[in-house]
């Protein structure tokens, strides 16, 4: 296991110890319950500050899931006697307790696992190249995507400035609903075309370009993924990585760890007002925000254990092909959450399901282990990869690591059908940006090196 400093234990113990008191006054009535969510905020808090050397990385924000979705809400549900899911379905205590288990087996199983593969990751420094971008072209495909976005949207931009408006902005801004479009051309539109001004203003930070073209493709980037006008999921997939790159030098330590803790409880409460925006904005802080559909996760975990669902792979397999389109395949699997929801009759089905539930979802209580594995080898030879390269900001294949960095909670809070979409889709974009734009040079020294 990494080690963590004197400073740092003690953060851990008095946060741990917060998260306790927390859950206790909120109601809890169960001694053992009370003790598991207790040893669990350690293991979780732990995993997140030590090494704050790393000041982030994938393994800290899955842990940051766990302690939030999984801990947390999971307590404030349970003391409240509430039920967040949308379909009938008792639990008792002793499900609580299990589920709290079972979330200790998987911080230690997956924490373990991460950690090994970062410690023994071999790698090999990219650092004798040198990236350059094309201006120009960058400027480019930027501009022409977003024209292309804009007719897409009847060069409405409020469609993309604005999510979930109501009927009434509709007819305000007489806005053109695009129902002649199937379901896979608006895949390539949203997923793929919408983050290219996006990915270019990316490229254009690692790359040193001019702060005049970047001030102007942060515009078009601001235009077509606004923080406002998407998901509060894909908001973080786009704008995580550009918090991260331009205040690098400042987020150092466990920074990071609390600009998360704020943008969950603050940020976040606070776009739900773009959520079905009617013009009114209201701000309340309030922890209740841990005791409604929005933190889902654990209970729709615990739904599935307790119904025993298993699909032996359909739903990875839905997954695996989500780029086909229901015309050609009418039978193709649902998003996880969604299926769940009509499998138990639910009355609305738009809810999420976790990375770790999909895994027992497919294949069982093998799939559950293997899931763990999973994440836990990638996240962990990632996060390796990431931090052991002392150029990584001026190389922008970085772009691929932050983007699933910021991915990293939508993936763990599912359902996995429609987080894998957006994130392979931005991945496309951004490979799409670079390969078009992006030409690499040895370095001068390691050039003469080479031919003495």
């Amino acid at each position: 296991m990494l080690k963590i400093s004197g400073k740092n234990l003690i953060i851990v113990l008095i946060l741990g110890l917060i998260c306790f008191i927390f859950a206790y006054i909120e109601g809890l009535d169960s001694t053992l319950y009370s003790l598991l969510i207790l040893i669990n905020s350690w293991i979780a808090i732990y995993s997140m500050l030590k090494k704050s050397c790393y000041p982030y990385s994938i393994g800290k924000l899955a842990n940051f899931f766990i302690l939030v979705f999984f801990i947390l809400a999971n307590a404030i549900q349970f003391a409240h006697h509430s039920k967040v899911v949308t379909f009938a379905i008792s639990f008792a205590e002793s499900d609580y307790c299990w589920f709290q288990v079972l979330v200790c087996c998987i911080l230690l199983s997956y924490n373990f696992i991460h950690d090994y593969c970062f410690q023994n990751y071999s790698h090999k420094s990219d650092n004798k190249n040198i990236y350059s971008a094309s201006e120009k072209k960058l400027i480019a495909i930027s501009v022409i995507s977003f024209i292309i976005l804009l007719a897409y949207n009847h060069f409405n931009i409020m469609t993309l400035l604005f999510r979930g408006m109501t009927s009434e902005m509709v007819q305000q801004y007489e806005v053109v609903r695009n129902s002649d479009i199937s379901s896979s051309s608006a895949l390539i539109f949203d997923k793929v075309l919408r983050p290219i001004p996006w990915c270019s203003f990316i490229v254009a930070l690692c790359c040193g370009c001019s702060k005049r073209i970047k001030s102007l493709l942060f515009i078009l980037a601001l235009l077509s993924v606004s923080p406002i006008g998407v998901s509060r999921n894909a908001a973080a997939i786009y704008w995580l990585p550009v918090v991260i790159i331009l205040f690098t030098k400042y987020i150092k330590g466990n920074r990071f760890i609390y600009l998360m803790l704020f943008g969950m409880f603050i940020v976040f409460p606070f776009m739900d007002n773009f959520r079905y925006f009617s013009g009114d904005i209201r701000f309340k802080f309030s922890m209740d925000y841990l005791d409604t559909m929005n933190m889902d996760a654990s209970q729709m975990f615990m739904s599935v254990l307790k119904y025993d669902i298993v699909t032996y792979g359909r739903q990875l397999l839905g997954v695996a092909l989500f780029w086909v389109p229901r015309s050609i395949w009418p039978t193709k699997p649902i998003g996880s959450g969604a299926f769940v929801a009509e499998s138990c009759n639910g009355w609305f089905n738009n809810v999420s399901m976790p990375y770790f539930a999909e895994g027992y979802l497919n294949f069982g209580l093998l799939g559950l282990i293997l899931f763990i594995i999973v994440a836990g080898i990638i996240s962990g030879r990632l996060d390796a990869r990431y931090w052991y390269n002392p150029d990584r900001f001026r190389n922008p294949n970085v772009g691929f690591y932050l983007i699933a960095l910021g991915a990293t909670i939508f993936i763990m809070r599912g359902d996995l059908l429609s987080s894998f979409a957006y994130t392979v889709g931005t991945l496309i974009s951004y490979y799409i940006v670079v390969r078009l734009t992006v030409s690499k040079s040895r370095k001068i020294g390691d050039t003469i090196e080479k031919w003495v």
